[in-house]
């Protein structure tokens, strides 16, 4: 039975409703800056994965091959390319990339044993490449060590390359 002077109170005020949109909105503008920087920080780690991986393909097709393979990185296009076939694909980094640093030649060769052979680094026996992304502060490196073709990933700490 219905009663004239009773009033409905189901469901939620224009100020319950507001109230709510201003507390979500408050915690969005909170986290926004954080979960930017996060997928930059994974924009980065993806890039420095896919460029250790295009080392050790090239190397272990120059092995199986027994012939030489090289790896190109364009630091403009961010393209990681083969002119020998020895990538299955080219690989591309992060378009978020402000930084790459090849730290010398941004060919790297190599031989049918898979052994790297370096020109034009600055320091003997290892060649460091720089990967970085606006509004992350860290800056990543993958370190290939001469002759064995080795690839080691890390941090930049100082001017150093720290697995």
């Amino acid at each position: 039975m219905n009663l004239p002077n009773s009033q409905n109170s189901e469901g939620f005020t224009l100020m319950e409703i507001m109230l709510v949109l201003v507390i979500v909105s408050i915690l969005a503008a909170i986290s926004a800056p954080s979960l930017l920087g996060m997928y930059n920080r994974g924009e980065l780690n993806n890039s420095v994965i896919q460029l250790r991986g295009a080392l050790e393909e090239a190397q272990r097709q120059a092995i199986r091959r027994s012939q030489g393979c090289s790896i190109t990185i364009n630091t403009a296009s961010k393209i990681i390319t083969s002119a020998n076939g020895c990538l299955l694909s080219n690989r591309q980094l992060s378009s978020k990339l402000t930084t790459i640093n090849t730290g010398g030649s941004s060919t790297i060769s190599f031989d049918f044993n898979g052994n790297v052979t370096l020109t034009g680094t600055p320091t003997p026996g290892h060649q460091t490449i720089q990967l970085s992304v606006e509004g992350v502060n860290d800056i990543k490196c993958v370190k290939i060590f001469a002759p064995l073709g080795l690839a080691k990933t890390g941090n930049i700490s100082g001017s150093s390359c720290v697995p």
